[in-house]
């Protein structure tokens, strides 16, 4: 993996969204089309998905707003880099002065 080559952290994000919640969400009617069998492969429907088993952070956006699940994301990351970070909540963006 790139990020073990050149020695960057690397963190597991799961978006534990039910598939129910994704098929009200699927503009393009993909999720149809699979069901219909046109659509071949079609993770959730005729391939099988399985759970991450340890991800770093899960975020359940049937509960979540974006920016909710945004907000978590960062937090995470300000916490975890040991470099200096600043985040700025009315911009929703997180600087990070990574020091070599």
């Amino acid at each position: 993996m790139l990020h073990s080559q050149n020695n960057l952290p690397f963190f597991e994000v799961f978006l534990a969204t039910p598939i129910e919640v994704c098929e009200r969400r699927d503009v393009k009617g993909l999720y149809k089309r699979a069901r219909a069998g046109q659509i071949k492969n079609f993770t959730g429907i005729s391939a099988i998905y399985e759970n991450p088993t340890n991800p770093d952070l899960i975020l359940n956006t049937e509960l979540y707003s974006v920016q909710e699940c945004v907000s978590k994301c960062v937090q995470m990351l300000a916490t975890a880099v040991s470099d200096i970070s600043i985040f700025c909540k009315e911009t929703m963006t997180l600087y990070l002065i990574i020091l070599y």
